[in-house]
């Protein structure tokens, strides 16, 4: 068994390195480390960040098309844009 000397050293260790890295940092390298772990949560999060990458790409395309003069290509974007939002609120 520890001793108690050890115990409280490991302690004071520990919460002087939340305090000097900051509890959020600490929480977001968790966080990434658990989702590199194969388990479904982070396929999810992968499936999730891939169409939310394809989003906002169709998103600038649309964006940078004009309705006007390119009619069919923005009416294409239009469509691709719709389909991924729904997507990613049936994810969300």
């Amino acid at each position: 068994m520890p001793s108690l000397l050890l115990v409280v050293l490991l302690v004071e260790v520990a919460v002087h390195l939340v305090n000097t890295i900051g509890a959020t940092t600490i929480n977001n390298m968790l966080w990434n480390i658990y989702l590199t772990l194969p388990s479904q949560v982070s396929k999810e999060a992968a499936e999730k960040n891939k169409l939310q990458k394809e989003y906002l790409a169709i998103r600038r395309d649309l964006n940078a098309t004009s309705s006007q003069d390119q009619f069919a290509k923005w009416a294409k974007l239009r469509r691709q844009h719709d389909k991924q939002l729904q997507e990613l609120e049936k994810i969300s």
